[in-house]
Order: structure tokens, then C-alpha cells, then sequence
């Protein structure tokens, strides 16, 4: 037999035509002597790398033109001349060499995998690369791990048979996913753990479900494809959920695999709409068959699917392009974290759970979070108070400076944040970018208050007696915190607690913990030492009852709250049970009022942000807006005209002034409060109703004119786009509607009357007034309201910091002092 050119051999390699596995030569071939003669070229590197065939080997090969993406062969490696020529669609760069820097961090990944058992349930040709499996030692098994034969393997990653009665491919898909959940391979920090699966057997559990997830796809993009046209086909109505369970799947099975998982968030956040696809054009599917040991087989299967990803995402942006690509783009992807962080260590939950987190503009999730129960909580709690035991004594200008550290941080990473936060909440960009601008202020202000920390000293009536008083930190605290401020929330309430000594607990919403274990990252490579900051993500099911465990926890000793009153009472008599120090900042139902002489145009300026930004979901925005009948038509027609400019879309989308709203919870109440108010006169002047052909939580912007009393909007937080005009006439009957509520948050006025103001900021019952203006908070003055929106302050001079503080009065008696 003739050997080809090129380096004598060290390993046994395989044609990629023929699949001959006796020839021996360390080359990457087109073919062996066999199939291609005696004219072949030897294109070997040192590096093992995917092959690419020459234009020799090209040579008679005819390109299929019209190759299904049903073909398995679909999912592997082609070169870019192998697209149709009228497609219109540039292939991405090349695939990445086994042997480039991407690939070799992999390596060390996979060295610590266990691949003492082999993998079972593949095909006789694997779906991804063109290569025979028989010779393969993972190929030995021919059915799915049983955990009653080993009790190593964990039940859940055991593959069932549960999808094979499902009829519609959509719930197929679906009931593949959640099995694919269950075989998610554990972070590579857990690897070590005798808690955790073992890697090779997560990946074997997770072949099956990953080859039917695939077959199932394809057959419904080939019927997207050829239904394109026709709007009201159930399959191509659902195109974005086709496109999110082909990805998802395959972000599950590669989870470590950053750049695919950079890849998919770009796809399954594209937008797509009803217009002439040639989305699959054809592709000569050939990649030359290696015989790898496994590492490197998950290597080159990676690579494959990477390579893939960039093809789809690529063809989507040229055939439907609508959101800016970069928008899904981290500039560093190490600050998404789909773990929690518990003492410095990024881990799932015992149980191993997760739940998933959606986009508001699309109602697909994106990334999942581990669900953390009450049997997790104790050890969040013991590693903040060991932490606390040495943090308790750093020094006031080193916690300063971990502070100023943590500012700067966040202040490079802007971007990325704002990101996280506009795929979370909904919010548009510039809004996501203006929250992280605001919270910003927080972290520097706190900084500054650390050593501003000051006891006192006095002497007593008694001559001979000198008393003193000495402030410390309080110890373990707890901050349970909302969706619709995650990043201005947690960095006010974590910057006061780090000034004070103190060490924090941060359970954020199940709608956004994201953007907050990035903040908990960047604090940690600012220097905070473990356990000081620890994050416990949960889902809604369990928050009730890990946030009471949290509450009640004889080692916590500060709770801090965000939310509605009525969860705010709730906490409230959990932490009662313990008599902890608690920080409510509740629920609002903020007037907004205008008088004749008030400026209509600032008013305005100040409404439209004050109603619109965040789609009205803030509890300092204004709920009910009452207008001097002086200026009532002129001023409704002023509010009309500029949310008339308005423009609801996704956040990623730069065009959009406003985003959905957080959750479909929401858009519900917001339905309930329109329909009411509807109902009993009120009359809609613009929106009152969802967008059509708009998937996610949207609805449009809803002035009502013609409010009353009482309707919901008037009693309750709207927490939506609905903004109510209500008609008064003195100055005596707007006090007395604008204080006729239990919540007592803010309230805003306008006039140009010195006397009015004076009188207005005495009377109103809140606790921060606006005057000519819709800003009422700031870094440098205390926030918080009265009555039913809760009690103590966050952020402002001495107030805030004091929350985190204890007092120890201590007294001396003087030796030979005064005997007057």
C-alpha cells in the first residue's frame, strides 16, 4: 500500500472518503491511495485540525444543491463555496483549529472528565460529523445508563421514554428540553464533588435526548421553510419557539462552551417575520473523519457545532436582520453566570434544579438559574457569618477603597450589565444603561461614608462620669430584592451594608439574577474577600419559603426589602419572630399634580419619564395625575401628542423608547385596571390594549381621561402603562384626593407659587415631595416613604448607613476628677 507525503505516522487515522481505517499517516487527508491514487497531498499540521478538502479531491465531486437539513451531514463542516450562488449569504470564517487557543482551553476542561465508561446511544453514523461509530470504544453501549446497574449515576440524568407518545413535534421539543435540563453537565468547580454526576455520564444521558432534539428540529424548520408564506400556519407562527428549542438543546449538551453559548443568545434573540426564506440553502456536508480519543472527540464536536451555530445566526441576521448583533454580544462573557455564589464559588443548588429565565420582549428563556431551597439557605447564612467574624475588622478606608474598586468595575462593564438588564426586565438600552449610571452613585457615595462612621463622647451631670457612645456592624444581613431596579437595588443596599462592616445575602428576583451575580462577580475581583457577598437564586415556587427561612434565621440580624406592602408585611412578621432590624421600602401610589400656573412643558418632560420609563413599573412613578381644570384639555392634549412619539419594541431594538413589561402578571393587571376604568366612565384616549403581532409581555401606552375615585387605578399600584387624568379645581380638594391612600412614597407638583410650595411640601403626605420636578431620588439624600410604603431610609447622609450599624453606650468613671 503507497503512503501519501507528508511526516511518518503516530496515530491511526481514518480516510474522510472512505473510511478506511488501515492506512496509516499523521497527515490530514482528502482520501487515502486507495480512493484518491497516488496524486494526493499531504496538508498536515502539527495540530490535529478539522480537514478541509482540496480542490484535487474536489475534483468530479458533485456539490448537492438542493441537500435537506434533515441530512445529519447537515450539522458538520463545509467549505463557503458549497452555498448556492444566488443565496445571497456569506459563510462565516472558517471553523476554529483543533490546535488554536480556543480549543486548547478546552482541553484542560476535558482532562478532568472521568471517560472510564463509554458512551452509548449513538447511531451508526454520529449526527453531527460523517464518521462511522464502530470502532469507537464509546459506541460499546447500545442503551442508556440504568442507575439500578450503577448507583454512580445520578436517576435524574437517566434518559426516559416519556416524549416517544408525544404526537405534536412542538411538544416534543418541549418535553426534550426538560429532559436535556436534567442531563445539564455540572459547572467545572463541581466536578470534584461527590454531590455531582459524573461528566461522562451527564454526556452519555444527554446523547439521546440531543440526537431526537435534532431530528425533531429539522423536520419542523424544513416546514418553516416551505410554509414561509402563509402566516397562519400553526408551525411557521411559531417560528421563534422552533428556533429557541433547536438552540437550547444544544446549549444544555455544550454548556461549557462559551462562544456556542454566545452564539445561541444571538439567534434566539433574533426577530424574525413572514418574508421570502431561503434560510437552509445547501451545503456540501463533509468533515474528515478523525479517530479521536473522546476528549478530543467532544472537542471536535464543539468546534463542529460552534462552526454551525455561526452559520445559522449569520444566514437569520442576512435574511431577516432586525436586531443589531452586538446587542447580544458581552464584551465579557465571564459575567454571565448560570450559578449561584456561595463563598466565593460559583454552585447549583443541592437538588440540582433550575428554572429558566425569559426575555419580556420575546417570552423565550435565555439562560437558567439554580433553584436554591429552604435545605440550602443554612449554608449561605454560616458563610456570611464566618466572613463576618474577619471582615468586621477591616479597616474603614479598606472597605473604601473595595468600594471605589467595585465602582470602577462596574464602570468598565456598563455595557454588559445593561445588557443583562434589558433581557431581564424588558427595559430599552438607554434606560438599562441609565439605571447602571444611577446605581453607580450609590457605590461611590457609600465609599465615601465608610469613614464617616463616628461615635460620640459626652460628660454627665455626675462630675466624676464620662460616657461615650461607639457604633459597629450589625452582622449578617439580608437583602430581598426586586425586578425593576435589580442593579440600582442591589448596589444601594450592598454598598451600604459593605461600608458598615457588615456581610450581605442578596436573594434577587427570580425575573433577574443575572445582572446581579455579574455585580457579585466584579465585587469579588475588586477585592472582597468570600463569603462577605454571597447571591441565592431561587424561582417563584420556592421564594416564599426561602425568603421566610432567610427572615427567621437565628444568625441573621438585618433584613432589608424591596417590594409590594403586602409581601412587605409579610416579612415584616417573619422578622418579628427573631426582633431583627428591618429596612421596608414598600409600595407607592404617588400623585401627580398640576396647577394653572405650573410650567405645562417641564410637566410634561417630567411625566412622560415619570410614567413611560421602565413601562410604568417603578413604585415612585406617578399613579394618578391630577390636572386644574384651567389647563385640563390643554395638558391632556400635550401628553397625547408627545406619547404619540412613543415607540414600543424590544430593548435591544436602539429604535424603542419603551419596553414590555416584566412579566405576563403584569400585562394581566394592566388589562384588569384598563377594563375597570372603562367600565365605570373613564374614556381611553390613546392605547388601552397589547400590540398586534408582537410576541412578550408588551402593551401600549394608555392615557384615560375621566377618572374616578373609585377605580383600581385610583386604590391600587398600577405598576403598568396606564397613565389616569383626574380634574380638580382648589388647592384644599387636590391635597385631600392626593393624600386619600394608604401608601405615602412620593408625590410631585408644579406651580410657580413660592407660598403653594411651602404649603404643599408641609401638607403632602410622603415621604420625598418633588417640586417641579419628577427626580425625588439621589445618592446623597435619604429615600423612603411613610404610612403603608414602609419605614427606614436607604442611601442620604448618616441615615442610611446607620440601618447596618449597632450602638454601645459605654460609661467611666474618672479617677480624682472634679469634686465641685
Amino acid at each position: 500500500m503507497h503512503s501519501p507525503t507528508g511526516t511518518r505516522p503516530k496515530k491511526r487515522l481514518a480516510c474522510d472518503r472512505c473510511h478506511s481505517r488501515k492506512l496509516r499517516c499523521s497527515g490530514d487527508l482528502d482520501g487515502c491511495s486507495r480512493c484518491l491514487g497516488d496524486d494526493s497531498v499531504c496538508t498536515y499540521s502539527p495540530a490535529l485540525k478539522v480537514g478541509r478538502p482540496s480542490k484535487a479531491s474536489m475534483a468530479g465531486r458533485e456539490i448537492q444543491q438542493t441537500q435537506s437539513i434533515c441530512d445529519p451531514a447537515f450539522y458538520s463542516i463545509s467549505d463557503g463555496d458549497a452555498l448556492t450562488a444566488d443565496s445571497g449569504i456569506s459563510m462565516p470564517p472558517s471553523p476554529p483549529q483543533l490546535g488554536d487557543s480556543c480549543i486548547t482551553d478546552h482541553t484542560a476542561l476535558f482532562s478532568s472528565f472521568d471517560f472510564t465508561h463509554s458512551l452509548g446511544n449513538f447511531n451508526a453514523t454520529h449526527p453531527f460529523l460523517d464518521i462511522p461509530m464502530d470502532e469507537d470504544p464509546w459506541s460499546a453501549a447500545t442503551s442508556p445508563p440504568d442507575s439500578s446497574h450503577d448507583p454512580t449515576i445520578d436517576p435524574r440524568l437517566c434518559p426516559s421514554n416519556e416524549t416517544e407518545n408525544v404526537s405534536s413535534p412542538l411538544e416534543r421539543l418541549s418535553s426534550l428540553q426538560q429532559e436535556l435540563l436534567r442531563t445539564r453537565l455540572p459547572p467545572a468547580h463541581a466536578r470534584g464533588s461527590s454531590s455531582q454526576p459524573r461528566p461522562a455520564k451527564c454526556i452519555e444521558a444527554a446523547m439521546r435526548p440531543a440526537q431526537e432534539t435534532l431530528g425533531v428540529v429539522t423536520e419542523l424548520l424544513n416546514q418553516c421553510v416551505k410554509s414561509n408564506d402563509d402566516a397562519t400556519d400553526p408551525v411557521c407562527s411559531n417560528w421563534q419557539t422552533v428556533l429557541h428549542l433547536v438552540l437550547t438543546p444544544l446549549s444544555l449538551l455544550l454548556s461549557t462552551h462559551d462562544q456556542i453559548l454566545r452564539e445561541i443568545r444571538n439567534a434566539v434573540s433574533s426577530s424574525v417575520s413572514n418574508q421570502d426564506c431561503s434560510l437552509f440553502d445547501s451545503v456540501d456536508c463533509r468533515v474528515t473523519g478523525l479517530k479521536l480519543d473522546p476528549p478530543l472527540r467532544l472537542i471536535l464536536l464543539a468546534t463542529v457545532v460552534d462552526y454551525q451555530l455561526k452559520h445559522l445566526h449569520h444566514t437569520i441576521a442576512a435574511v431577516y436582520g432586525d436586531v443589531s448583533e452586538d446587542m447580544h454580544q458581552l464584551d465579557d462573557p465571564s459575567l454571565l453566570h448560570e450559578e449561584a455564589l456561595l463563598n466565593g464559588q460559583w454552585v447549583q443548588s443541592q437538588s440540582g434544579e433550575r428554572f429558566g429565565v425569559e426575555d419580556p420582549g420575546s417570552g423565550h428563556a435565555w439562560a437558567a438559574s439554580p433553584t436554591n431551597k429552604v435545605s440550602d439557605v443554612d449554608a449561605y447564612v454560616e458563610s456570611s457569618h464566618d466572613a463576618f467574624q474577619n471582615y468586621r475588622h477591616v479597616n474603614p478606608r479598606q472597605r473604601a477603597k473595595i468600594l471605589l474598586k467595585w465602582h470602577e468595575l462596574i464602570t468598565n462593564a456598563r455595557q454588559d450589565i445593561a445588557k443583562m438588564v434589558v433581557f431581564e426586565t424588558g427595559k430599552p438600552m438607554a434606560e438599562a444603561l441609565g439605571e447602571v449610571d444611577y446605581a453607580l452613585g450609590f457605590a461611590w457615595w457609600f465609599a465615601g461614608e465608610a469613614e464617616r462612621i463616628r461615635g460620640s463622647i459626652a460628660q454627665p451631670s455626675i462630675s466624676d462620669r464620662r460616657t461615650f457612645v461607639i457604633k459597629q456592624p450589625i452582622g449578617v444581613c439580608v437583602a430581598l430584592v426586586p425586578w425593576n431596579f435589580p442593579v440600582a437595588m442591589i448596589i444601594r443596599k450592598v454598598s451600604a451594608a459593605l461600608a458598615a462592616g457588615c456581610t450581605m445575602i442578596v436573594k434577587p428576583s427570580p425575573e433577574t439574577p443575572f445582572s446581579v451575580m455579574a455585580l457579585a462577580d466584579l465585587a469579588l475581583r475588586a477585592g472582597l474577600p468570600p463569603g462577605v457577598l454571597n447571591v441565592i437564586s431561587t424561582d417563584n415556587v420556592n421564594t416564599p419559603s426561602v425568603s421566610e427561612k432567610l427572615c427567621k434565621h437565628p444568625l441573621v440580624r438585618k433584613v432589608t426589602f424591596t417590594g409590594s406592602t403586602s409581601v412587605g408585611s409579610i416579612i415584616a412578621r417573619h422578622c418579628s419572630d427573631g426582633l431583627k432590624k428591618v429596612t421596608m421600602e414598600l409600595g407607592g401610589n404617588c400623585p401627580f399634580v398640576i396647577f394653572d400656573d405650573g410650567d405645562l412643558e417641564q410637566a410634561v418632560a417630567a411625566l412622560m419619564i415619570l410614567k413611560w420609563r421602565t413601562a410604568g413599573q417603578a413604585c415612585t412613578h406617578a399613579n394618578r395625575v391630577y390636572v386644574q381644570s384651567g389647563v385640563y384639555d390643554k395638558f391632556a392634549e400635550m401628553m397625547l401628542e408627545a406619547t404619540s412619539k412613543l415607540r414600543v419594541g424590544h430593548g435591544a431594538d436602539s429604535s424603542s423608547t419603551m419596553g414590555p413589561l416584566t412579566t405576563s402578571r403584569g400585562v394581566d393587571k394592566v388589562k384588569k385596571h384598563v377594563q375597570d376604568a372603562v367600565s365605570k366612565g373613564g374614556k381611553i384616549l390613546c392605547g388601552g390594549k397589547q400590540p398586534e403581532n408582537m410576541k412578550g409581555y408588551f402593551f401600549e401606552p394608555t392615557i384615560i381621561s375621566g377618572m374616578t375615585s373609585d377605580m383600581l387605578t385610583t386604590q391600587e399600584e398600577i405598576f403598568g402603562p396606564i397613565l389616569g387624568l383626574y380634574k380638580f379645581e382648589t388647592e384644599e380638594e387636590v391635597v385631600q384626593k392626593a393624600n386619600d391612600t394608604s401608601m405615602g412614597l412620593a408625590s410631585y407638583f408644579f406651580t410657580r407659587d413660592v407660598s403653594r410650595t411651602w404649603r404643599l411640601l408641609e401638607s403632602l403626605e410622603a415621604g420625598m415631595i418633588g417640586m417641579n420636578t419628577g427626580n425625588a431620588s439621589c445618592a446623597e439624600s435619604p429615600f423612603g416613604g411613610i404610612k403603608m410604603s414602609g419605614y427606614g431610609k436607604e442611601a442620604g447622609k448618616d441615615v442610611a448607613i446607620e440601618e447596618y450599624l449597632i450602638q454601645k453606650t459605654g460609661t467611666l468613671t474618672v479617677e480624682n476628677g472634679s469634686k465641685l
